[in-house]
């Protein structure tokens, strides 16, 4: 059977919404509860949760699509599906929409609203910024439909000039950039933060790498394989152990703890700006698997497609920024995220108490002291020291 999967009614006024973020792709399964998709209303971002477990069988809305309350955005293949929709209620008709718009767009001709040229997130936008109606006929006229980034590329246009007299020019984010900074000013609010730093073998992490391209390379086909992929694996199969790291906070002080291991990867981009490369459901891949996937995710984030799925552990990879230690910043639904230091030299007593140099190698733990307290981070830690390759005291 299969589940249609609508936009809800997300509140008083709401007509509309613009879908952020895809979750899963067409083919993937998602389990009940499992965040779906992220939409952006005129008054918040969110995610949406899938009420049954399926495969995802057809996207029907693409990434910065606008979608009306009780629009069909997917469907999901499931056999529980005929009797999960009997019991969920229908969403509620949308409000005739000239009753929610903002005054600074009442005076637009019919088309213009009635026909989808302004988006829900739109017409906010031009309340909030003052941009009055014959400048939203103007950018109808010229682009058609008027998207966020049509809005945004205008305000660009009347803010990037230097007021006279001023010092400075203003400018609007990107959409993107937008996203994470509305992230990380929930994180500020929110998370409750427990951080705790380790020292590690980056000998041995390298020895471990050049180990793992001679198992699981060939001519026609060589391994690429990095010291982050070594790290991260650690910190998959930690998490195997430890299965608070593989949970998530929800509203009311409830756990979610998840079946599944998905490790998000930081990604610098152009700009500075930052991206999040997801791979998913890494317990049922082997070592030469996941490396693949983290760099086809990693790539993909490169070249501007958007992330899919959610993840429970981040890792900050600057070992090649000259950064020796930093204090990351947990991002829900993250529960934890680990910083990867540059190496550096460091004397090493060895087992006759003499002393040899090794290039060592400092990585930060913070989580989310709300799910994780400092114990079971201490035993996390200790987990994962066990499970990074080290050199042999000589």
């Amino acid at each position: 059977m299969t589940f249609p999967f609508k936009i809800p009614q997300l509140g008083e006024g709401l007509v509309g919404a613009r879908v952020v973020t895809l979750w899963k792709r067409t083919g993937e399964f998602v389990e009940r509860d499992e965040p779906l998709l992220e939409i952006e209303t005129d008054k918040a971002i969110m995610s949406l949760e899938s009420p049954v477990a399926g495969e995802i069988e057809e996207w029907l809305v693409q990434v910065e699509d606008d979608a009306e309350i009780g629009a069909v955005v997917c469907r999901i293949r499931t056999e529980h599906a005929q009797k999960t929709a009997a019991h969920s209620p229908e969403a509620p008709e949308a409000a005739p929409e000239q009753e929610t718009q903002p005054q600074a767009v009442a005076a637009l001709p019919t088309h213009a609203i009635r026909n989808g040229m302004v988006s829900p997130r739109g017409r906010s936008l031009a309340r909030d910024e003052g941009v009055s109606a014959e400048e939203l006929e103007l950018l109808s006229r010229e682009n058609g439909r008027v998207a966020l980034d049509d809005f945004q590329a205008h305000l660009r246009k009347n803010t990037e000039q230097v007021a006279p007299g001023e010092p400075f020019t203003e400018r609007s984010l990107s959409p993107r950039q937008a996203r994470l900074a509305t992230h990380l000013e929930r994180a500020w609010r929110e998370v409750v933060p427990a951080i705790l730093e380790i020292e590690v073998s980056w000998d041995g992490i390298e020895q471990e790498v050049k180990s793992r391209r001679a198992a699981h390379s060939t001519d026609e086909k060589p391994l690429k394989v990095t010291p982050l992929h070594v790290v991260a694996w650690a910190v998959s199969n930690s998490m195997r152990e430890h299965p608070r790291f593989c949970s998530t906070w929800k509203s009311g002080g409830i756990l979610r703890e998840w079946r599944h291991v998905n490790i998000g990867f930081a990604v610098a981009l152009e700009a500075d700006e930052l991206g999040v490369a997801v791979v998913s459901r890494t317990e049922t891949l082997n070592f030469e698997q996941f490396s693949q996937a983290t760099r086809r995710e990693v790539a993909s984030i490169r070249a501007g497609e958007k992330s899919h799925g959610e993840a429970q552990f981040l890792i900050s990879d600057l070992s090649k920024a000259g950064i020796i230690s930093a204090v990351p910043l947990v991002v829900p639904p993250a529960t934890a995220i680990l910083f990867i230091g540059t190496p550096y030299d460091a004397p090493v007593r060895t087992a006759d108490d003499g002393l040899r140099w090794e290039k060592r190698a400092r990585m930060v733990l913070t989580c989310d002291h709300r799910l994780v307290n400092g114990a079971g981070a201490a035993s996390f830690l200790r987990t994962f020291q066990r499970l990074l390759p080290t050199i042999s005291a000589e």
